[in-house]
């Protein structure tokens, strides 16, 4: 799996990019050009590394060598070349205009002074990302700007939606291939494909659903991404938050009532007591009174030295508590 920074920034400022931007019909550039992508995306560990002119066509890549190459393909109508040409950096996930192969798109102008003479592309894959999240119990997705789950824990909800999309979501979607040429791999258009999640919604934050032939009912949380635009929602089975919330209220229960106990007592020894009562709207209201001047506290709140058989400290004579004596100074 890709685990380095995407090395667009770098590769941009490789004097084989910038020669070969600035003398695309040379030979020589050109052979230099792939070999140092194809150096630097084997060190990286990336899915494909491009350099694209400033019409987008690609002039070099590290695939050069392969019958799928991206050599000669152009890719104007991406928003990560649009955005680079533009002279920012960008991120777009998408489905590949020349393998059909869906990565993470990260793209960096090349810059000559302050003109752009073309883009260096570096493509991620997140196969490893998805299968990972395969392995745990609850579903976890990964939503897109238009509310598409582009990856997911589970297979048959990816390039399903949670609401439906608009035309002016599908023109864009078609207009930049985001999920491949006339739709999903060709198979009937996006509208067809991007159907609706299966899962019914309950509340804000819980959904019923079927997975493995059972039916579930899920939390659900939303983690905003707003670097990439995208949203990462991860869900627990709601069965087991239950679990969870009645064993910590009961921990909770049993501490409140370990903790009264020593109140009342602490309270009873010096001749107070405790109480409580309903609070309106809900809860319980708990308060404490304690005679004004301290009282010897009763045979049955003795220390346990005391009820021992041991001899009794100084202050627990009956009436009030003396204060004891300060120590002179020192002759």
């Amino acid at each position: 799996m890709y685990s380095a920074v995407p090395p667009t920034t770098d590769t941009a400022q490789q004097p084989e990019v910038s020669a070969l931007l600035k003398h695309p019909l040379n030979a020589e550039a050109r052979a230099r050009g792939n070999r140092c992508l194809e150096a630097v995306n084997t060190r990286a560990g990336s899915a494909a590394l491009y350099a694209l002119d400033a019409e987008g066509q690609a002039l070099a890549a590290s695939n050069w060598q392969t019958p799928d190459t991206f050599v000669g393909q152009n890719y104007r109508k991406r928003p990560y070349f649009q955005d680079s040409v533009a002279g920012q950096r960008s991120f777009f996930y998408g489905v590949g205009l020349t393998t059909d192969v869906p990565g993470l798109f990260v793209a960096a102008p090349v810059c000559e002074g302050s003109t752009v003479i073309g883009v260096v592309v570096v493509k991620v894959s997140l196969d490893a990302l998805e299968t990972s999240w395969a392995q745990a119990r609850d579903p976890v997705l990964l939503f897109d700007a238009c509310g598409i789950a582009f990856l997911s824990a589970v297979p048959g909800w990816r390039y399903r939606t949670r609401h439906p999309l608009g035309i002016a979501d599908l023109q864009w979607l078609d207009e930049h291939a985001q999920y491949g040429l006339g739709g999903l791999g060709g198979l009937g258009g996006p509208q067809k494909q991007f159907g609706a999640l299966p899962w019914t919604v309950e509340s804000k934050a819980v959904i019923r659903t079927r997975l493995d032939g059972q039916t579930r009912r899920l939390l659900m949380l939303d983690q905003a991404l707003p670097a990439f635009g995208w949203t990462l929602t991860v869900m627990a089975d709601l069965a087991e938050v239950a679990q969870a919330r009645n064993e910590a209220m009961a921990l909770a229960a049993l501490g409140l009532g370990v903790g009264l106990k020593i109140c009342r007592s602490i309270a009873e020894a010096h001749g107070g007591s405790l109480q409580f009562s309903a609070r309106p709207g809900g809860g319980t209201i708990f308060s404490f009174t304690l005679p004004h001047e301290p009282t010897q506290p009763s045979a049955e709140h003795l220390c346990r030295r005391c009820r021992r058989g041991g001899a009794p400290r100084a202050g627990d004579a009956a009436g009030p508590i003396a204060a004891r004596p300060r120590p002179g100074p020192i002759a």
